[in-house]
């Protein structure tokens, strides 16, 4: 699987399970430099789009007649409601981040409460506090399973959030 399929099955599972979307399309907006790094190829427009119109031709199996139109600084990605359906069943990461969401969702979550649903399906899990003022903890699975994502998790008004980056992201922000 390659980066950008990990990243948009990941997004897609996250963001039907938040919304409780089931049959409907979902588009989402990836900026030009996450979409360039996750395809090895130049982040402007016109590099981008040939190589998102290959990306979706060969991946149509999984995200069916998907889009790719370009939109202020990025893309905006619509994956139709079959595709969306299909990476639902076959999402490894779907009920981490279920747990996760729900107990994220829970009245007066704290992070260790987040922490702990990481727990419930890994036991190599990394916890680093970070030091600026966006966020508390860097959170991941050592070994990528079930997902591969960085989590920053932030505490404050007496509850805590989270926010999901892909590595590279993470590592390009310099959070």
């Amino acid at each position: 699987m390659n980066t950008l399929e990990q990243n948009l099955s990941g997004v897609i599972a996250e963001m039907a399970l938040k919304l409780g979307l089931t049959g409907v399309p979902l588009s989402l907006n990836y900026p030009c430099a996450s979409l360039g790094r996750m395809l090895g190829v130049a982040d402007d427009p016109q590099a981008l789009q040939p190589a998102l119109d290959a990306f979706f031709a060969a991946r149509k199996d999984l995200f069916g007649a998907a889009e790719a139109v370009p939109h202020e600084d990025g893309f905006c990605l619509t994956i139709p409601a079959e595709g969306v359906a299909r990476v639902m069943s076959q999402a490894p990461a779907a009920a981490f981040l279920r747990d996760l969401i729900q107990t994220a969702q829970t009245p007066g979550a704290t992070a260790d409460d987040l922490l702990a649903a990481f727990r419930r399906h890994s036991d190599r899990v990394h916890v680093e506090p970070v030091d600026n003022d966006e966020f508390d903890l860097l959170v991941y699975f050592e070994d990528g399973v079930p997902d591969d994502f960085r989590y920053c998790i932030d505490q404050h008004d007496g509850f805590a959030s989270y926010h999901r980056f892909s590595r590279e992201d993470y590592e390009a922000f310099g959070f």
